[in-house]
């Protein structure tokens, strides 16, 4: 199987708050056969068992908005055997990266046997397997009202080439973010499919995220002409 179907197969399913106003606008793939550094998530390398683990598809999920800062990138990893079976899963939370596994019982939640469950911080996109678990997260609530656009816009060192911002336009697209999307979670979540054709492996997305930043700073600076007259 090659992989753009194996990236479909195992696609993440992401639960968001009915509130959530970002959707996912691209999913870039990569398919583990061997220990390897993650392109998209340079902190950490992809190794695994291979008595038991037969590949890891690593998903890097691409947001423009984080409610906090334009630009967001999380990650979800996928472990199948040699069976075709879902074994383990983790998944980004804040820079780092959690087991994406129910917590009493240790293995993967899954729908259809492929499609790995998770839920999504509202408005920040950090992904545990069960929801409840975000009220334990500083702030969780005020990084979606007083909080929001704090950061402006956010570079991580694979971008700095292609990308950058001061501290005007950051305060610019914080006041764009606190108009337009600042909500309450309401903690309700539903299931948002990511459509196939999202789908696409890691280094095309790469040349497209940069493309789309400014295309959204273009479009910020823009809109803020008009309604800060």
């Amino acid at each position: 199987m090659i992989d753009h179907e194996l990236a479909l197969k195992y696609k993440p399913y992401l639960f968001f708050d009915i509130l959530e106003p970002f959707p996912v606008k691209a999913v870039g793939y990569t398919v583990f056969r061997k220990t390897s550094g993650s392109k998209s998530f340079p902190k950490r390398s992809i190794d695994w068992d291979t008595k038991v683990c037969a590949f890891v598809i690593e998903y890097a999920i691409f947001f423009d908005y984080d409610i906090e800062h334009l630009y967001d990138l999380e990650h979800v990893w996928v472990m199948v055997d040699y069976n075709g079976q879902v074994i383990d899963a983790e998944a980004s939370f804040h820079g780092k990266y959690l087991k994406a596994v129910e917590p009493k019982k240790g293995v993967p939640v899954l729908a259809g046997d492929t499609h790995v469950i998770l839920y999504s911080q509202p408005g920040k996109h950090a992904f545990l397997p069960d929801p409840d678990l975000f009220r334990l997260v500083p702030y969780w609530r005020e990084s979606c009202m007083e909080h929001a656009g704090c950061d402006g816009v956010l570079i991580p060192d694979m971008f700095a080439d292609y990308l950058q911002t001061d501290r005007d336009f950051d305060e610019l697209v914080q006041r764009y973010i606190q108009q337009k999307f600042t909500f309450l979670p309401s903690m309700k979540f539903e299931f948002r499919e990511s459509r196939d054709d999202l789908f696409m492996e890691w280094d095309q997305l790469f040349n497209l995220i940069p493309k789309r930043i400014k295309k959204r700073c273009e479009e910020i600076k823009e809109e803020m002409k008009y309604t800060e007259l």
